[in-house]
């Protein structure tokens, strides 16, 4: 299971830290790795609880330049039962 889309935005250069919100109601364990450009961001997912509650969970760091679009893509490496609700990914500058 995969999603991809591309962000685009004219002034995006910089350092970011990423962030996965979702959803999980099964077992922990799954595994995703999220691809931001050139940056490959491997994370573990843990249950939430419900698949109506959301945690946002810090994946890593990368850095964006200007000038072209960037995709994104999210992809399960490990699958054990559903893999999560999909409800963001955010980019927070870093100082």
């Amino acid at each position: 299971d995969y999603v991809t889309w591309t962000l685009e935005a004219e002034e995006i250069a910089g350092r970011y830290e990423a962030e996965l919100v979702y959803s999980r109601a099964g077992n922990a364990g799954a595994e995703v790795e999220v691809k931001i450009d050139e940056t490959i961001l491997p994370v573990t997912l843990e249950s939430t609880g419900s698949w109506y509650v959301y945690k946002s969970q810090p994946i890593g760091a990368l850095e964006l330049n200007d000038g072209k679009p960037v995709p994104i893509e999210v992809k399960s490496t490990l699958q054990i039962g559903a893999v999560m609700n999909l409800k963001a990914i955010v980019l927070h500058p870093r100082r």
